[in-house]
């Protein structure tokens, strides 16, 4: 069954750098659901735990428990020690082979003999609920959005590092553009985007990359990558991200090889407005369907509709809340960060977007991401 492993040590990126606080965020959770009445909380998904621990693993390989006085981080051995390195104030709990996660997390369960538990709806499978509910028979619940409410407001040592993601895109995209010539393809741009991200310290993309060229694939909002070869009056849109230290940067650029379609630069000039127009709300109290209304009526009173939303919240995910929307009726905070990203998509003709990272502050929106112009650049 279960084997406590030492669980006191030192966090290692603790050491490296930006040290986080993890332990008092565990117990503004705890606070939370206790206030509720359950008698403990799981937490399975990957950026949750590293959130809530430091844990830096793969996804998918560890449940967290956490009860009113206890923590508990349940994983298998190929991660046991790299959770002794990196976490504190958790007895790491080993399953072995021919067991699962989720039937040693009911086991817990069931010896510290709990009641009621809570998961989000969205982090546990039947098939996983089903292992766990063949071993303990308490009430598992689906529970508020306890980590999502927290995560949503960043503190200041997770805002130097979304920073510093930012600076790392901006740089990467500047030293790219030089290299972007006629007859490349759309892949041979992502492998010179994203080299370049490395080089500057990046640990991976926010997501996956996308390049979209041209009459048809540009005409497609998020776009998949092809080996169209870039022609000369081309517009390009490549939306891009670096991730730092887990923390994610988003930003979006429409640009040209040579003289583009006139109305594609008409379109460019309307997003740009709408951009504007969304920004000039960014500020703390602001709901967040007066940013997406105001964006929209731009985009639509020049005759074109908006077909995704015109910007979310991020951090150690790419999409986090809050979500710019007509019904969202949230009012903007202080130390949140959000993107704004506009675009038209024609399919025959082509698309454009502009994206930008924003840090919410009382009287408006910080851009995070500046150095790269918002008005259209051609090579």
């Amino acid at each position: 069954m279960f084997q406590p492993q030492s669980n006191f040590c030192q966090n290692a990126h603790g050491k490296e750098g930006i040290r986080m606080n993890y332990q008092k965020r565990v117990e503004k959770i705890q606070k939370k659901f206790l206030e509720d009445g359950l008698d403990a909380l799981l937490l399975t998904r990957g950026t949750d735990i590293r959130y809530l621990s430091g844990f830096t693993g793969e996804d998918k390989v560890a449940v967290l428990v956490l009860t009113e006085k206890k923590q508990f981080f349940i994983t298998d051995g190929r991660f046991t020690n790299q959770a002794a390195m990196e976490t504190e104030n958790w007895e790491i709990l080993l399953w072995r082979s021919g067991s699962s996660l989720y039937k040693e997390t009911g086991l817990l369960l069931h010896q510290l003999q709990i009641k009621r538990a809570a998961v989000d709806i969205y982090d546990i499978s039947h098939g996983s609920y089903q292992e766990l509910s063949q071993v303990w028979e308490g009430s598992l619940e689906f529970c508020k959005p306890y980590v999502s409410n927290l995560r949503r407001v960043k503190e200041k040592e997770e805002l130097e590092l979304i920073k510093q993601a930012c600076k790392i895109t901006e740089d990467s995209f500047l030293a790219f553009l030089p290299k972007v010539s006629v007859g490349m393809t759309e892949m041979e741009l992502r492998n010179i985007l994203e080299a370049e991200f490395r080089v500057r310290g990046s640990e991976a993309v926010s997501f996956d990359t996308i390049v979209a060229s041209g009459s048809d694939n540009g005409g497609n909002p998020h776009a998949s990558l092809t080996g169209r070869k870039i022609e000369k009056g081309d517009m390009i849109t490549v939306d891009f991200g670096a991730k730092y230290q887990g923390y994610c940067s988003d930003i979006t650029r429409t640009f040209a090889v040579g003289k583009p379609d006139k109305k594609l630069q008409e379109i460019y000039q309307v997003v740009y407005e709408a951009k504007q127009a969304g920004r000039e709300l960014l500020k703390c109290g602001v709901q967040a369907s007066a940013v997406d209304g105001a964006i929209r009526s731009v985009i639509e009173q020049a005759g074109y509709s908006l077909v995704h939303g015109p910007g979310h919240g991020f951090g150690l995910d790419i999409h986090e809340n809050p979500f710019l929307g007509p019904g969202n009726a949230y009012a903007m905070e202080e130390m949140v960060v959000h993107t704004l990203e506009p675009g038209i998509y024609v399919p025959g003709l082509g698309g454009v977007r502009i994206e930008d990272d924003y840090l919410i502050q009382k009287d408006g929106g910080e851009c995070l991401t500046p150095q790269i112009t918002e008005e259209l650049i051609i090579l």
